[in-house]
């Protein structure tokens, strides 16, 4: 288990120049990452970077909530609830009432499967092992504890191949990435 703190985390441009991220981590692959993992301030209304070939999951982390404006569409993205489109896509983002900040998964799902989910509170849990997934918990709130092991606020950990149990105190909130890589050979 890898633990990253928020002062491990890089800051770069966005790819349409237009704010910035604090990039997190990624796994290298064939159109430069296979997955990378971000968190993104937005202050005021604005068109996403596109990103072909790759898939997105968009998690509003801190503030009220966007709407997602793609294709003649609009996709709710309120807060704590991930929502996932396709990078190749121009989306515009509409602010309901404020800043937001987004925590957000790039992969590319020819070699990747990932899903978000919301951790809250309750009975420990027990993130099963697989020789092909990677998990990266996210403290959104309070402390979770990982086989004993603190996880601060705004904090990160990676777990690759791992059984891990999970522990979340009341009052605090996590973030789950499950991140499984693609047999790309069938037989």
């Amino acid at each position: 288990m890898k633990i990253i703190t928020p002062s491990q985390f890089t800051s770069t441009r966005w790819k349409n120049g237009a704010g910035t991220t604090r990039e997190i981590t990624r796994q290298i692959g064939p159109k430069g990452y296979c997955w990378r993992l971000s968190i993104a301030k937005v202050i005021r209304d604005e068109t996403f970077s596109t990103f072909p070939g790759m898939s997105r999951i968009l998690t509003v982390i801190e503030g009220n909530g966007m709407a997602l404006h793609a294709n003649e569409q609009t996709q709710d993205a309120a807060h704590n609830a991930p929502v996932s489109f396709a990078g190749a896509i121009p989306v515009a983002g509409r602010l309901y009432d404020g800043p937001v900040q987004n925590f957000n998964v790039i992969y590319d799902p020819h070699l990747i499967a990932a899903d978000v989910q919301i951790l809250v509170a309750g009975p420990a849990r027990v993130l099963a092992a697989r020789p092909v997934r990677t998990y990266a918990v996210y403290c959104l709130r309070g402390l979770l504890e990982i086989n004993g092991t603190y996880l601060d606020c705004g904090s990160i950990a990676l777990i690759d191949h791992k059984e891990v149990q999970l522990k979340i105190p009341e009052k605090s909130l996590g973030l789950r990435v499950q991140l499984d890589a693609l047999d790309l050979v069938k037989p």
